[in-house]
């Protein structure tokens, strides 16, 4: 008798479920990872930015003629919220204390990533940089999550900004 050689149905459905179930766990994996980059690209980007301000109060950059810069700062940063905004506080008259603040620019979050933690508004004095926490702790944590994936942005009041996997800063 002969014998033809092949596979069964029952073993090439086998074979299918098996392909299947590795399919699956890969893709399941694969968008946790992918909300894990979002959060850190975008936790990076709002260090750089917050680096950027600090720089900005380091070299007195000014915006317009005739003004004193007194300090650079960043504010509205709310639970759930997209987006924040730099601010400059110039002198009125010869007191820094009775100043009045400009909105310099308002920067956005993108990839689906947003605030998980909202922060007082803090600036940088100009011209040694030196941080006004605001009523924020020290360290300022800042917390920028998608999906289950967080981030914390952590100002320290000696002047170190440091992005950290996790919701605690070191």
């Amino acid at each position: 008798m002969m014998r033809k050689k092949g596979f069964t149905l029952v073993e090439l459905m086998i074979v299918m479920a098996i392909v299947g179930i590795m399919t699956a766990v890969t893709i399941v994996s694969l968008s946790g990872a992918r909300d894990r980059k979002a959060a850190e690209g975008e936790a990076r980007k709002f260090a750089a930015v917050v680096r950027e301000v600090q720089n900005y109060a380091l070299t007195g950059k000014q915006l317009g003629t005739g003004l004193v810069t007194c300090s650079v700062g960043m504010n509205a940063i709310a639970s759930g919220a997209t987006s924040y905004g730099i601010f400059y506080t110039y002198r009125s008259g010869d007191d820094c204390n009775t100043s009045a603040s400009n909105a310099f620019v308002t920067n956005t979050i993108s990839n689906g990533v947003a605030f998980s933690s909202a922060a007082n508004a803090f600036s940088f004095s100009v011209p040694r940089g030196e941080i006004n926490l605001g009523g924020n702790p020290d360290p300022i944590p800042i917390q920028l999550s998608k999906g289950s994936a967080t981030y914390t942005v952590c100002i320290y009041r000696s002047g170190r900004i440091e992005d950290v996997n996790g919701s605690v800063c070191p």
